[in-house]
């Protein structure tokens, strides 16, 4: 039985399963759009040797599905911390005689 698209995305695209592939900031979507795939782009490309007779090598980032999760997960909006301003401090007033 095959699971269609809808099927996928109930199963595995839940409130507490956001950290996927789709969501990381290292994930590039293939540019069909029909597929669930991708590509991550957290580490270099690694080199496969493509079969003879063609004896060559290619490099080519891991292919994952969209909601795919790892360990190292980076969103992809960042939030950077706000500076806190220095606090205003008021000149004590001189006396006047």
């Amino acid at each position: 039985m095959t699971m269609t698209k809808l099927d996928f995305e109930r199963k595995y695209r839940t409130k507490q399963n956001t950290e996927t592939c789709e969501a990381c900031r290292f994930w590039l979507a293939d540019q069909n759009e029909s597929t669930n795939a991708g590509s991550c782009r957290r580490h270099p490309p690694s080199l496969v040797q493509i079969a003879p007779p063609h004896a060559f090598c290619q490099s080519v980032f891991p292919t994952t599905v969209r909601y795919g999760w790892c360990g190292e997960y980076q969103s992809i909006v960042v939030v950077k911390p706000v500076a806190k301003k220095p606090a205003l401090r008021r000149k004590p007033k001189k006396k006047t005689k």
